[in-house]
């Protein structure tokens, strides 16, 4: 997660837009067309009241990430996540995540995203819900993992079942 000169890996990911299956609206800001679909244009900034951003330790035994809103960034090119290291602490570096709320049925859902390149660093876009949430855990996750730039992970979870697939771009 860091270059031959040790510094951080810097930004994570990049993404301008999310929707889910519907026609763009005009505005880029979220209105609900037919059948619920929804157009996000993360250049307009944090919305509290559709938006969360992570501020947590993720440890699942196999799996230790934390997470930072100090590694969320907002702009004209839209939402920047980045992975920072640091002396200390339950990990040696903290990456970001952010969510928008709501519960989404099947369809359609796009992102525009630039991937993070260091090997490590995992770029994302998933569904997820989970007991947390008052639902099963279940999730569709699509995953860009640092250093293979030529390939998405993706897997589902659902119903106590799971399976995976690497797909070569």
């Amino acid at each position: 997660m860091a270059d031959e000169a040790g510094q951080a890996a810097g930004p994570a990911a990049y993404s301008a837009f999310l929707s889910s299956s519907g026609v763009a609206s005009e505005s880029l800001r979220i209105r609900r067309p037919v059948g619920g679909a929804f157009l996000l244009d993360l250049r307009e900034g944090f919305d509290s009241s559709i938006h969360q951003i992570s501020d947590w330790l993720m440890d699942v035994g196999w799996l230790k990430a934390d997470f930072s809103p100090g590694n969320v960034r907002f702009d004209e090119e839209g939402l920047t996540l980045s992975v920072t290291r640091r002396s200390g602490g339950p990990t040696p570096y903290v990456g970001a995540e952010f969510m928008r709320r709501g519960l989404y049925g099947f369809g359609r859902y796009e992102v525009l995203m630039k991937s993070a390149r260091m090997k490590g660093v995992v770029s994302s876009f998933f569904t997820h819900t989970n007991e947390r949430l008052g639902d099963p855990h279940a999730e569709i996750d699509f995953e860009f993992v640092g250093g293979t730039p030529r390939s998405v992970h993706t897997n589902y979870f659902w119903k106590g079942d799971s399976a995976a697939v690497d797909v070569p771009l």
